[in-house]
């Protein structure tokens, strides 16, 4: 079996982390040959799982929507599938390259993996919520992933509305409960974004500073999201930085951080989300970003939201931070539940093996 995975690489690792985890599964159980074409923060999480990136890419052949078929990047993925003539091709977050597989290599077999505000995003203008469903639409399976079911809108022949894609290393991961260590994630990268985005990760980092300054028992440790972001802060806080405060730039496995945090900052990203949910770690969530991403991120926070997670605004007064930190930190030491979330791992193979089966 041999399998081709185009996964974008922007703004964060949310488009690249669940196919990456699905071609894994294939590469172990069934001994397929992979070959993942990704960039940006895409290619750092293939260093981190010693996975080779097929090609480099010229920052000139990305668009705001993802890789342009017609360049040397885009036109050198389109020659590689045809060598390879892979069983089946996954991309996630690619509409464009969707299309250019369909209209080059019309017999090759197209799974696209969406968000479910790829399908469906009233913040989203009518005409550009059309083109990513008919772009998307012109994959043979698409298989809709994250924290809430959404319905086929009429194009797609073959859909599908599942529960989150989860990294096998979250899934064996055994937590250390009541430990004094808080990490911040300042995930979703600051390339191909707007300012807002950029300042809103930088006063995430400024209220973790006044965190760590007021909770000297804990050890809270900023993980920034890319270089520049870890220059900025760094600058910030070098002059007054606590003992007990680390920032650090490079990526770290989640289990590194996962298993002995008693709590977790973050974007309200689906992955990161469905991740606490399912490890039923105590957060706090950001929505932040453009009109979009809010509303996508505001949509995640709602259902996902319960004892355990709280969503707040990025311009949170510190003090209010501070005490939603010290309720959220007070419920691990007194609660231990059971986890309610059931990753969609498994129904995702399932839905793959059976449409190989069937074609």
């Amino acid at each position: 079996m041999k399998i081709v995975g185009i996964f974008r690489g922007f703004p964060g690792l949310g488009r690249v982390v669940s196919g990456v985890e699905l071609l894994q599964y294939f590469r172990r159980e069934y001994g397929a040959e992979i070959f993942i074409y990704t960039y940006l923060q895409g290619d750092v999480l293939l260093k981190h799982c010693n996975i080779q990136n097929q090609i480099s890419i010229s920052p000139l052949d990305i668009s705001s929507i993802g890789i342009i078929p017609v360049s040397k990047y885009g036109e050198a993925i389109l020659n590689s599938i045809n060598k390879i003539n892979p069983d089946f091709v996954l991309i996630d977050g690619e509409p464009l390259m969707v299309q250019a597989i369909k209209l080059a290599n019309p017999d090759t077999h197209v799974i696209a993996l969406l968000n479910p505000s790829d399908v469906e995003n009233p913040m989203n203008q009518i005409s550009s919520q059309l083109f990513f469903n008919h772009y998307f639409s012109l994959s043979d399976l698409a298989i809709v992933h994250g924290l809430r079911k959404v319905k086929n809108p009429g194009m797609y022949k073959n859909f599908h509305s599942i529960n989150t894609i989860i990294r096998t290393e979250i899934l064996n991961i055994n937590r250390v409960i009541k430990s004094k260590q808080i990490f911040c994630i300042l995930g979703g990268g600051t390339v191909n974004v707007q300012n807002d985005f950029l300042e809103s990760t930088l006063n995430i980092a400024n209220l973790c500073f006044g965190l760590a300054l007021e909770l000297a028992e804990y050890k809270v440790t900023i993980q920034c999201s890319s270089s520049n972001v870890y220059e900025i802060v760094n600058e910030n806080i070098k002059s007054n930085q606590p003992a007990n405060l680390q920032l650090i730039s490079t990526f770290k496995p989640p289990s590194d951080y996962y298993s002995n945090s008693s709590l977790i900052i973050t974007r309200a990203g689906r992955n990161s989300l469905s991740e606490l949910l399912f490890l039923n770690i105590p957060a706090t969530s950001f929505i932040s970003g453009c009109s979009f991403r809010k509303e996508e991120q505001a949509c995640n926070a709602q259902h996902s939201q319960n004892l355990l997670i709280k969503s707040l605004p990025t311009d949170i007064q510190l003090s209010q931070f501070v005490q939603t930190c010290k309720e959220l930190l007070y419920k691990n030491e007194i609660e231990e539940t059971t986890s309610c979330f059931l990753p969609g791992n498994k129904v995702a193979i399932e839905l793959i093996l059976n449409y190989l089966k069937n074609h």
